[in-house]
């Protein structure tokens, strides 16, 4: 894995800035920011198996080297400001005993696998309360130098609006959007916005395109199940909160849209899943810098505009406030070389699983005989 992660570090850097690197970040205009998502840690409700089971002892011991390996190797050199994860932290959550639970490390932002659907909040309310005890509250803000991060649950969003969650979320939101905005908002939740079926992901997605699913109870009120916040919420949360940035998860894959909003166009970075396990032979994050400019207007005052560049692992560049640039077209030469290469990963892992157990096979039939 060194090996493998080591080579691309070098064309996944920050942009030069001008202001002093060693000036604290309150005091700088701008931000080094990495996001990741949904490592959905391995744990006895992932697999099929034995609680205690080597096998399943395995899984999650190689599961987690490689994302150690990943998150070390890729994310720690870039020496960001400030680290985001957008949820799902573990792979049954909400089904674990405490004890399993207290060994997690601390991370922020709750997802469908860390509390739960709608549906599961009254069934289980000792998941929340133990996810808040454990990362604290689920909607909440706050500055990292210029730029203001608003983190919701997305989880409630579309919930019974008289449920004591969903209205404690839509409170929040209301909170925010009274306030007079000092700085520019990145809006932060698992659940990525409403987007139309078939709505192009960009040149970084490598799954198919996942349209809106959305299940709920036989009363209409609770969620079940959801792939993105409903059309009104996404509407409500960007008009309301105002947001130039939305990150979110929860998709597994990558994808970048622009959404309308009534103060205009506003970018929306998913992120693919860190984990091997989870689907992503090649664990994803953002590497993002949010610089803030004042911008000279006709017949107004200075404004503040925000700019992130934003590298997935595949290390394109992006500008969410301007159009989406064309993806650099690869050679076909070195298509074909990181096919190779994928190829040859493929055989030895293949033979390293099989050879000694063709061996173990060959040594008994020799004893046989």
């Amino acid at each position: 894995m060194v090996a493998f992660w080591r080579p691309s570090l070098g064309s996944c850097s920050w942009p030069h800035q001008s202001n002093n690197a060693s000036s604290s970040i309150a005091d700088r205009d701008y931000v080094k920011v990495a996001v990741l998502t949904d490592p959905q840690l391995m744990d006895r409700t992932s697999l099929p198996l034995p609680p205690k089971s080597l096998a399943l002892e395995l899984a999650q011991f190689f599961a987690d080297l490689f994302m150690r390996r990943a998150f070390h190797q890729s994310v720690l050199p870039l020496q960001p400001d400030v680290i985001f994860f957008l949820g799902d932290y573990f792979d049954g959550g909400p089904y674990l005993s405490d004890e399993e639970y207290s060994n997690i490390p601390v991370y922020y932002l709750s997802g469908n696998h860390d509390i739960g659907y709608g549906i599961l909040h009254s069934r289980r309310a000792e998941a929340i309360k133990r996810y808040e005890k454990e990362f604290g509250s689920r909607n909440y803000r706050f500055a990292v130098g210029k730029v203001e991060f608003i983190a919701i649950d997305a989880q409630t969003i579309d919930g019974n609006p008289q449920g004591i969650l969903t209205s404690s979320t839509h409170d929040f939101i209301k909170n925010v959007s009274m306030d007079v905005q000092a700085y520019p908002r990145v809006l932060l939740t698992h659940i990525p916005l409403y987007r139309q079926d078939w709505t192009d992901c960009g040149p970084n997605r490598n799954s198919e395109i996942v349209n809106q699913r959305i299940l709920r109870s036989a009363d209409g009120q609770e969620v079940v199940y959801q792939n993105y916040i409903t059309e009104e919420s996404s509407k409500y949360l960007l008009d309301s909160i105002q947001p130039v940035l939305v990150l979110s998860g929860h998709d597994h894959d990558q994808c970048h849209v622009i959404h309308e909003s009534k103060y205009g166009p506003v970018g929306e970075y998913t992120v693919g899943t860190v984990s091997w396990q989870q689907g992503n032979l090649y664990p994803s994050f953002i590497r993002g810098t949010a610089v803030m400019r004042p911008t000279a207007r006709k017949n107004s005052s200075q404004e503040i505009e925000v700019t992130v560049n934003a590298d997935t692992d595949t290390d394109a560049v992006f500008d969410p406030m301007a159009k989406l640039l064309p993806r650099a077209s690869r050679s076909w030469t070195k298509r074909v070389i990181k096919r190779l290469v994928r190829t040859f990963r493929m055989v030895i892992i293949i033979a390293a699983v099989n050879v000694p157990l063709y061996v173990m096979l060959l040594f008994k039939d020799w004893i046989d005989q």
